[in-house]
């Protein structure tokens, strides 16, 4: 057998029978950066002319390389050579050598020691520690109403980068619109840019010098409509454009300042004129600030912040009153106050006063002016300006500074790389072989193949009987690959407001999947985890389903962690949408949707790894949640894990024959047969290209693995109702009875007359007559009769119990406490009342024909509230014997009583402010079905009704 070592394009003389043993394995499932290489071999190569000329008389210490390059003209011990090893002329290994050492033996011959090194083309150590921002080649995209508008229409494209689809982010919404068509508005501020995921893998292979040689899996549409968002907090300028915009002033002298009169303090042209200057600018690149006027002049459209102080001393001939200081932006004719401050000024001084004014992320356009003024004097409610006889800026203790938010502007252009999310790009490419289980390997010298697990085997197949060494064990393990006994998807948790409910009530972030093994002898958890986010879907008030990152309830908008997501372009809904300097709005009956099922009416695919417990929407024209279960795990995972995990799975361990030509075609893409049985091949360990042993072998026996046929899966819940038995309810036994008027409740099963205001909450099941208005309580299972008011984050496991205010009332007195709501969507117009229960707590409810009706205690619903009714409470309600609640137009309730005493209605005013007195009989305007109010005893003579959009409590 004829052996050949050729390094850098020259054969070279070796010792006779060179032993290079070779060790190939396949794709490492749990993660393919750690595959190890072909082989790493110490090899030792007698000196000869040849191989002197090849390592250029290196032996030799005083040798001075004279080139940085490899092989030009001198080896250089620092770089790579190519190395290719043959027998009989077929190629074996195709690698890389580094010579280690040069060995000068006693009678001068030279012996050069190298390690070969087998070349998979293994893009995981060309990336190293490049980020994503490292990609350069994504080229460049601009931020305007047009890039923004156009991308909802439009599909994959080699040169299309960007999509800007419509989510929920709470603070970037335009506003609220008053009118009944549009409830929401948007402008540019709400389209943060997200980037299709395929263009990012081009990239990285591009850049890496790695050919996609077999991908048919990212040219799939599936992978096209993949998208991720942007880093939002990244989505700035340069550090040079944001230095560049610096402004920084002083006051260098006293400036003497009037103030207008008291009839034109309105006017704010008038006050725009009396601005604070100063004079001297120590930082201005751009020229945006004029210290003779104290005028700055925005350069660019974009969010500016300003601070600024100073001291004024001022002489006041009257009463002690307060200054008003005004920010004003002056944009084209009209005046616009933007921040201010409101020193106290005592009454006949001559004293210094400090001021400051900050401002945080003002919106200005290109030419808008901004000027820091003195406004008016305030004494008792009424302008006295001419009472301020001195005002004068003092020279001391002075600074302004205006500087940009640094988030990049309206129509400016910036680098893709430059907003993408901070991470490795080693981790980026995990992430998406994770999330579709792609097996990878080289194909030729300069590519891979990378497919999907089920479409990266072929059909080939290869008949190793012949080859199968007989004379050594042939051992089998049971067990086969599986070490874990639970199995563990999961998304990284973004801990916006849904994320978090869903989280609360599972233990697992939203998308996951929690697979059990049915094997005794394993015990581990095995953890798939994603480093995006998946968001859940909701409706906004316009009934558009759209992924919301709410947080803090909407008092912050953030996304730390990436949103992935399909992009699947315009979907019925309702979109009105401003132009960049909100002067004209254009309606659509469309929307640029974007979740994680690729269409909401007939989804195709789910980034979810399984159906999920519950959602917070409902599928548009639905009473329901349409999804599919072709799911990530079910379409790229279970093959995979049901042939590991199968009882049927066996591990065998054997030695083959295998010859230079068996080497030379091995593909572990095919299947391998071996006894009437076929195999996955896995690894071949030390083969000895010389033949004098056989070679170690593992494989992995077939098991029988039914084809997944995906389905369209339609849930009965929504707003926190789906279940996890394929995330719908598949007993018509089950009792989910109740209203719940908020999304991520955990119902579970046998629950009846339920009332639950809040999110969060998580009902154990077989529960009944439950009123929960709060965020995440839990009651136990088999618990019934209990009433949370305004109470949260409590666990309930004794039945009977009330708590208001997070205090558990005493309940040995039932009678004084009653819930009374009133519903009309429900069918017909109706009251519900519900008692504390027990002893003499009975109600009377006199209905419009004057018969009557007593319950005992519990909660029922009462005859149609179509007129004048009557509630006569127990006689140990001393405060108020009877009163009356009729229907007053369009769903609105009067209160009128039978006695001389004061009724109030407090508009949401706090401790009487804003209450109305209406005396014996009035009208309370309520008009929504389950708006509420909550009456309270505050005295013998007075009852005081509040409007706090919850239940009603009598007491």
């Amino acid at each position: 057998m004829r052996n050949e070592l050729v390094i850098g394009g020259y054969s070279i003389d070796t010792i006779e029978d060179l032993d290079i043993n070779i060790t190939k394995e396949v794709y490492n499932i749990d993660d393919p950066s750690k595959r190890q290489s072909d082989f790493s071999k110490s090899v030792e190569i007698p000196g000869s002319k040849l191989n002197d000329f090849v390592f250029k008389s290196l032996f030799d210490v005083s040798f001075s390389i004279r080139n940085s390059d490899q092989l030009n003209p001198d080896f250089n011990p620092s770089k790579k050579a190519s190395c290719i090893y043959y027998q009989d002329t077929l190629q074996q290994i195709s690698g890389y050598c580094q010579l280690t050492d040069i060995k000068v033996l006693n009678n001068d011959s030279v012996i050069y020691v190298i390690t070969i090194y087998g070349k998979n083309i293994d893009i995981f150590s060309r990336l190293l520690d490049r980020t994503l921002n490292d990609l350069t080649t994504l080229g460049t995209a601009t931020w305007n109403d047009t890039e923004i508008v156009d991308s909802w229409t439009a599909t994959f494209d080699p040169t299309i980068k960007l999509t800007y689809p419509m989510l929920d982010r709470g603070l970037s919404r335009y506003g609220r619109n008053t009118d009944a068509s549009y409830n929401l508005s948007y402008n540019y501020q709400a389209f943060k840019p997200f980037i299709y995921v395929k263009h990012i893998i081009n990239a990285i292979f591009a850049e890496a010098d790695v050919s996609l040689e077999v991908a048919s899996f990212f040219d799939s549409t599936q992978f096209k409509k993949l998208i991720l968002e942007c880093d939002v907090a990244k989505f700035r300028q340069n550090q040079t454009e944001i230095d560049n915009s610096l402004v920084e002033a002083t006051r260098s002298t006293d400036q003497s300042l009037s103030i207008v009169s008291s009839a034109n303090a309105n006017n704010l042209a008038l006050i725009y004129a009396i601005a604070l200057q100063y004079n001297i600018e120590s930082v201005d690149p751009l020229s945006q600030y004029d210290a003779t006027t104290g005028t700055f002049t925005k350069l660019n459209a974009g969010y500016t912040n300003f601070e600024v102080e100073g001291t004024l001393e001022i002489t006041n001939t009257g009463s002690s009153g307060t200054l008003y200081l005004y920010a004003i932006r002056k944009r084209g004719t009209s005046y616009f106050i933007i921040g201010r401050d409101t020193p106290f000024i005592s009454g006949f001084t001559n004293l210094n006063y400090n001021f400051r004014i900050a401002i945080d992320s003002t919106e200005l356009q290109a030419g808008d002016e901004v000027r820091f003024c003195v406004g008016n004097f305030d004494v008792g409610g009424s302008w006295a300006n001419s009472q301020l006889s001195v005002i004068t800026f003092k020279s001391t203790t002075n600074r302004y500074t205006q500087y940009e938010d640094g988030q990049i502007n309206y129509g400016q252009t910036f680098n893709i790389y430059d907003v993408l999310p901070n991470m490795k790009q080693t981790d980026f490419l995990m992430a998406i072989i994770k999330m579709f289980n792609l097996y990878m390997s080289t194909i030729y010298e300069t590519g891979v193949v990378i497919e999907p697990r089920d479409i990266y085997y072929t059909d080939d197949i290869v008949d190793w009987t012949d080859l199968l060494d007989t004379s050594k064990d042939f051992v089998i393990k049971p067990q086969g690959l599986l070490e874990n006994k639970e199995l563990v998807f999961t998304y990284a948790d973004n801990g916006d407001d849904l994320n978090k409910i869903f989280k609360q009530a599972t233990s697992f972030n939203y998308g996951y999947r929690d697979l059990i093994f049915d094997n005794e002898f394993v015990k581990e958890t095995k953890k798939v985890e994603i480093p995006f986010s998946l968001i859940p879907l909701q409706k906004d008030d316009d009934q558009n389903v759209l992924m919301r990152t709410i947080f803090d309830g909407m008092s912050q908008e953030k996304s730390p962690k990436p949103i992935i997501a399909y992009f699947d372009g315009m979907k019925s809904g309702r979109l009105r949408y401003w132009n960049n300097d909100n002067t004209s709005a254009t309606d659509y009956t469309t929307y640029p949707y974007a979740g994680h099922v690729d269409d909401l009416i007939a989804p195709n695919y789910d980034l979810a790894f399984d159906v999920q417990d519950f959602y917070f929407y409902l599928t548009p024209q639905s009473s329901g949640v349409t999804t599919t279960d072709n799911n990530l795990y079910n379409q790229f995972h279970k093959s995979q894990w049901e042939q590991i995990g199968n009882k049927d799975s066996k591990l065998v361990e054997a030695y083959f024959k295998l010859r230079p030509n068996d080497i030379a075609n091995l593909d572990f893409r095919k299947t391998y047969w071996v006894k009437d049985n076929a195999y996955r091949l896995l690894t071949v360990q030390d083969y000895d290209p010389n033949g004098n042993q056989t070679t170690l072998c593992r494989l992995l026996k077939f098991a029988y693995q039914a084809v997944f046929t995906p389905t369209i899966v339609t849930s009965s819940g929504g707003n926190g109702q789906g279940e996890k038995d394929g995330g719908y309810n598949t007993d018509q036994n089950v009792i989910k009875k109740g209203l719940l008027s908020t999304g991520g409740n955990v119902i579970n099963d046998n629950t009846n007359g339920i009332v639950v205001t809040g999110n969060g909450n998580n009902l154990g099941g077989d529960n009944a007559n439950i009123i929960i208005q709060g965020d995440n309580n839990v009651i136990l299972p088999g618990i019934t009769d209990v009433v949370l008011i305004n109470t949260s984050d409590l666990i309930i496991s004794e039945s009977g119990v009330q708590y208001i205010d997070g205090i558990k009332i005493d309940m040995s007195s039932p009678v004084n406490n009653y819930v009374l709501t009133y519903e009309s969507s429900s069918g017909s117009a109706k009251w519900k009342v519900g008692g504390g229960g027990g002893g003499g707590g009975g109600i009377t409810w006199n209905n419009i024909s004057g018969t009557s009706d007593t319950m005992a205690s519990g909660n029922a619903y009462l005859a149609n509230n179509a007129g004048l009714v009557t509630l006569t409470l127990p006689s140990s309600l001393s405060i108020l014997d009877t009163f009356v609640v009729s229907g007053a137009g369009a769903g609105g309730w009067k209160i009128a009583q039978n006695a001389s005493q004061q009724i109030i209605w407090d508009e949401g005013g706090v401790n009487g402010v804003n209450q109305t007195t209406i005396g014996t009989s009035g009208f309370l305007a309520s008009t929504d079905d389950y708006d509420h109010v909550e009456l309270v005893a505050i005295s013998t003579t007075t009852l005081k009704v509040t409007n706090v959009k919850g239940l009603i409590t009598l007491n």
